[in-house]
């Protein structure tokens, strides 16, 4: 089974977020900019018009390699951000995919990202999906 929770576009630059860990595992900034420079979905790249097209299509790319390691009666989950948040480009990329190899939704709920004792303005989520997919029987 695969459980992911894959970048949102446009949201964290994630790898730059995690430097301090990556420094103490022994990267060094070179390093750590080359991981960066491919990033799926980071924030610094939201100023370009087409960086969530972009970021449908990394997933959909990464989706491809992650299937190879499934077995034929395995399933994936998904966190993904909800609908409203914007970035629906990307849930319809996996779909697609995910349809194209004859796999099929079995679950899908909506849930909200609790924001009781943390400040979370900085961010438009307020909402994600979790889906989970199976192949037709």
């Amino acid at each position: 089974m695969l459980v992911t929770s894959p970048p949102y576009a446009d949201a964290i630059d994630y790898t730059f977020a995690q430097r301090l860990s990556l420094y103490l595992i022994g990267y060094d900034d070179f390093q750590i900019k080359n991981i960066s420079n491919v990033e799926i979905g980071a924030r610094r790249k939201r100023a370009k018009s087409t960086s969530t097209i972009n970021w449908a299509k990394e997933l959909s790319e990464a989706l491809n390699i992650q299937k190879r390691f499934l077995s034929e009666k395995g399933f994936l989950s998904f966190v993904l951000p909800h609908k409203d948040a914007g970035r629906n480009i990307g849930v319809e990329a996996i779909t697609a995919n995910l349809e194209a190899d004859s796999y099929e939704l079995i679950f899908e709920v909506d849930r909200a990202i609790r924001q009781l004792k943390t400040r979370q303005s900085w961010t438009s989520i307020k909402k994600e999906i979790v889906q989970i997919y199976g192949k037709k029987r």
